[in-house]
């Protein structure tokens, strides 16, 4: 069988031009038209000489079925608690998604039935794409606002499901971007729209029940080169609005228990100069790159009545000094400890501080090299940390998955 002969791309004369004089040829800038039905006909040719070739639809089962060998299809996560239950997901052999779940807590100590919060593959059935934007259980653990996309533009649309019923609410948002968030109530749900260039940039607010045209903006980022992202602090008091760049960071913060308030700035942006928040008990922590700590350090402040912008980092005293040889990743507040996450050595390591002594005391893995991340934790005064960690074998071989594990923390 003769060997296919690759197509050719004709070259046409085009001029790129120097704003400091000459020009630069580009022969191939015609193919950057789409409506082009000479650059249709030419990546329709590329398509019939790849199949030719490499017999692609025998190879790409075969990529396939040795992909699913190295996948255990049906898992389980590690459980954390949220309220009054343990959520975790779970993957189904021969099922394309994802299974949140969750399980109620017995006063005995022992869980309860499974609860199925929400079944991507019943979402995704009849569509030729589906994706699972983001998701937030209320407080209350009666509510779940969840975010889906079904073209693959990253724009999704908003519903709420009552889970004591497992039925949608009438309220559907449509165009919202990543980020959901509750006030403590139920009654208000924050999410993110975008602008014409997919920018995360606005910040808005919709009481269930109430019609989506009087939702209202809370917030929004004129400057281009900032997006928005939504978070919340790890006891569920403040909600917190984050606004990044690729080198400077500002974060608004609200109470959760005041859903029609206005965020207040905690401190103003500076250019090149990052920094995210957390609370624990009466004090906010701070992680921040300000006075040249590119590795960044740890601060405490008090949490004040009234808040000012200017100034409320003056009384914060230094709980992790900057390090050239050790960057600060991030802080997460429990009961017990303070977990603060930082790359030493290459490696990721966990150190636990005790809000009351500042003692600190790093986790131990057996694995002499290994790549390690916190998963989700959303209950402050459960002394329970889960990580993710695996071990990097020769590039070769990299056949160990990721290895869930949780970790408890000493009580208080």
């Amino acid at each position: 069988m003769a060997t296919p002969t690759p197509p050719a791309a004709p070259r046409r004369p085009f001029v790129h031009e120097d704003p400091f004089g000459g020009g630069r040829s580009d022969p191939f800038h015609w193919l950057k038209d789409r409506e082009d039905p000479a650059v249709i006909e030419y990546l329709e040719a590329e398509n019939e000489y790849t199949e030719a070739v490499l017999q692609s639809e025998q190879h790409e089962k075969a990529l396939y079925e040795e992909f699913l060998t190295r996948i255990q299809e049906t898992d389980e996560t590690p459980p954390y608690r949220k309220g009054d239950y343990m959520y975790y997901t779970r993957t189904v052999t021969g099922l394309q998604y994802t299974i949140y779940c969750r399980r109620r807590r017995l006063p005995d100590g022992e869980e309860g039935e499974e609860e199925v919060v929400l079944d991507v593959n019943e979402l995704a059935d009849g569509f030729e794409y589906c994706n699972l934007g983001d998701m937030a259980v209320s407080h209350t653990g009666m509510l779940l606002a969840f975010a889906v996309d079904y073209d693959g533009d990253e724009k999704h649309v908003l519903r709420v499901k009552d889970l004591s019923s497992g039925e949608l609410l009438p309220d559907l948002i449509s165009d919202v971007s990543y980020g959901l968030e509750w006030s403590q109530d139920d009654t208000t749900l924050f999410y993110l729209t975008m602008d014409h260039a997919m920018r995360p940039y606005r910040l808005h607010s919709h009481v269930l029940g109430q019609e989506t045209s009087a939702d209202r903006m809370v917030l929004e980022e004129e400057d281009e080169r900032f997006f928005l992202s939504l978070d919340s602090t790890m006891d569920g008091r403040f909600i917190l609005v984050c606004v990044d760049s690729q080198i400077t960071s500002e974060v608004h913060f609200l109470p959760a228990t005041a859903p029609h308030s206005l965020p207040v700035c905690f401190t103003r942006r500076e250019e090149g100069v990052e920094y995210e928040i957390e609370c624990h008990r009466d004090q906010w922590y701070v992680l921040t790159s300000a006075d040249e700590c590119k590795n960044f350090k740890l601060l405490r402040c008090p949490i004040m009545a009234e808040h000012d912008p200017e100034t409320v980092l003056a009384p914060a005293e230094v709980l992790i000094a900057h390090d050239r040889a050790v960057k600060l990743r991030s802080v997460t507040p429990f009961e017990s400890k303070v977990v603060v996450a930082k790359r030493e050595h290459g490696l990721v390591q966990i150190s636990l501080m005790d809000p009351a002594t500042l003692e600190c005391s790093l986790v131990s893995f057996p694995e002499a090299a290994y790549e390690l991340s916190l998963i989700h934790n959303r209950c402050a005064m459960i002394g329970a940390l889960t990580r993710s960690s695996s071990v990097p074998l020769p590039p070769s071989s990299f056949l160990l998955p990721p290895s869930p594990s949780s970790f408890h923390l000493p009580p208080s």
